[in-house]
């Protein structure tokens, strides 16, 4: 037989509603490494918010993280990150609205929200997921500004804002002038995702097909959302859950018979490709 990639997108894909592997899904795919297939996982989360999730595999994994902007091949990191000119002037741009951001890095996962810090206080899940200098419980922008000033390269920004006119209107503000080297993608209806333009998923499972010199014909991808279309345009195999946005299905190549919270990767896997 031989030797497959398999990347699964997270959230939606290979993490059932309480946020993780079922166990029968967890077999299939142990068993799949064990057969000398590779395993990765394809997502917009950063390094430090899928740690929880990579730590739910009893053996190590491959990685594309950040959309693409962080790629994991055997335990060594590659980064593609963004101009600290291109940050500078979104953090000034983020002063002038009210929205929740979210600046990933390698080392740091930092949340916060432009809004009066008694209101930031409220939203527990407003601050820091992960901090090794563990000084600091908000995320104010002039602090995200120090890390930069530090050196902290970061690879994406999210912003998250439920009013879609000043949503756009943010978008349009911080890209112009950087046309060319920073593109974006929407993540559900409300949550934009900024990365180095030209990264993304697909170049992520690229790299790893590369590197481990498997041919793309033997490569399968599966997701279920818009951040998840780019390996849906590409020469790999593409799996799209039964639960996926419309767009998605259109452009698979497989359709799951069953959703995320049951088993669907498990089922494609034993009953479609028969391995």
């Amino acid at each position: 037989m031989e030797k497959k990639i398999f990347a699964f997108d997270l959230d939606g894909t290979l993490l059932n509603h309480n946020s993780s592997i079922s166990k029968k899904t967890l077999e299939t795919l142990t068993r799949l490494k064990n057969d000398g297939h590779i395993i990765s996982i394809a997502t917009g989360r950063s390094i430090q918010q899928a740690k929880d999730a990579w730590g739910l595999f009893p053996f190590e994994i491959n990685g594309v993280f950040n959309n693409g902007s962080v790629i994991k091949i055997n335990n060594k990191i590659k980064s593609n990150n963004l101009s600290k000119k291109f940050l500078y002037k979104f953090i000034e741009e983020l002063k002038h609205i009210q929205v929740e951001y979210h600046f990933s890095s390698i080392e740091y996962s930092l949340i916060g929200r432009n809004r009066d810090l008694d209101e930031v206080k409220k939203l527990n899940h407003i601050g820091v997921y992960y901090d090794p200098d563990a000084k600091n419980s908000e995320m104010s922008l002039d602090y995200i500004k120090s890390k930069i000033d530090e050196g902290v390269d970061f690879q994406q920004v999210t912003i998250k804002h439920e009013d879609e006119y000043l949503h756009k209107n943010l978008i349009s503000n911080v890209i112009k002038g950087f046309e060319k080297e920073v593109g974006f993608i929407g993540v559900l209806d409300v949550y934009t995702d900024f990365n180095v333009n030209g990264t993304n998923k697909y170049s992520g499972v690229l790299e790893i097909a590369k590197a481990e010199e498997i041919p793309l014909k033997q490569v399968y991808c599966f997701g279920d959302n818009y951040n998840d279309i780019s390996m849906f345009e590409g020469e790999i195999n593409s799996v799209a859950m039964i639960n996926a946005v419309d767009i998605l299905k259109e452009k698979a190549n497989y359709i799951t018979k069953k959703d995320n919270n049951n088993d669907g990767i498990h089922f494609f896997i034993e009953d479609i490709l028969k391995i």
